[in-house]
C-alpha cells in the first residue's frame, strides 16, 4: 500500500490557472496598470497551487482581483471588467477546492467528476453574477462611472466570502 499523496488535485489545478489567466487576459485590451497589478497575480496563484498551499493562492487571485478593479477605471465597457472579477473569483474557488479535495482525498484518488462539478458550478455561478451586473449596468446606465459597477460585484464577493465563513 503506498501513502497517499496530500497535494491539490492535477485537474482542478489546471483549471483553477487556467481561468485565472482567463481573468488576466480580459486586461490585456487595452493594457493598463492593472495588467501590472494582475501579472504577478497568476503566477502566485500558479504557485500556491503547486506547492499546495492556500496563501499564496489566495494572495494571488487577490492580485488578479485587484488588477481588474485597477483596470476597470480606465476603460468604458463593463463587460470584460466583469468576466475578469468574475473568473478571478472562480479561479480562487476552484484553487481551494483543488487544495481541499487533495488534503482530504489525496492527488492520487478519483477526483475527476468532483473536480469538474465543483468548476462548472463555480463559473456558472461567476457567469450568472457577471451577466447580472452587466444586465442591471446596461438597464441604468445614465452616465453612471465603471468603477461603481465593479465596486459592486467587489462587495458581492465579500459578502459572499463572509457568509462563507
Amino acid at each position: 500500500m503506498s501513502a497517499i499523496t496530500r497535494r491539490p488535485t492535477r485537474l482542478g489545478s489546471g483549471i483553477a490557472v487556467l481561468v485565472a489567466v482567463t481573468a488576466f487576459a480580459t486586461l490585456l485590451a487595452p493594457p493598463s496598470v492593472g495588467t501590472l497589478v494582475a501579472a504577478p497575480g497568476v503566477a502566485l496563484l500558479g504557485l500556491g497551487l503547486l506547492r499546495g498551499r492556500r496563501a499564496p493562492l489566495t494572495a494571488g487571485s487577490g492580485l488578479v482581483f485587484v488588477g481588474v478593479l485597477v483596470h476597470a477605471t480606465t476603460v468604458t465597457d463593463p463587460l470584460l471588467p466583469l468576466v475578469g472579477a468574475a473568473a478571478s473569483v472562480v479561479a480562487w474557488d476552484v484553487g481551494e477546492h483543488a487544495i481541499s479535495l487533495g488534503e482530504q482525498l489525496g492527488r492520487e484518488a478519483p477526483t475527476r467528476q468532483a473536480s469538474l462539478t465543483h468548476a462548472a458550478a463555480s463559473g456558472l455561478v461567476g457567469l450568472a453574477t457577471a451577466g447580472g451586473a452587466f444586465v442591471v449596468y446596461t438597464a441604468t446606465s445614465r452616465g453612471q462611472p465603471l468603477a461603481a459597477l465593479v465596486l459592486l460585484l467587489f462587495a458581492a464577493v465579500v459578502l459572499t466570502t463572509a457568509l462563507r465563513r
